[in-house]
């Protein structure tokens, strides 16, 4: 999953990773919301933000 990525990226990850369970059953624009909204109050950037959302709601997907 993190092939391609650059360390903001792996960072926002690792960080959305942690927080990923707070999240199970949103909708997809719930998730990008809250998500998006969670990483960007720890620092990331827009860019870094909008790469790593897609990501993390792939693997949430995948848990349930």
């Amino acid at each position: 999953v993190m092939k391609n990525v650059n360390s903001d990226e792996s960072l926002a990850l690792v960080a959305g990773q942690k927080a990923i369970r707070r999240w199970q059953g949103l909708s997809l624009q719930e998730f990008t919301k809250k998500s998006s909204d969670y990483l960007a109050r720890r620092g990331f950037n827009y860019e870094t933000v909008r790469a790593v959302v897609p990501i993390l709601w792939r693997e949430q997907q995948e848990q349930t």
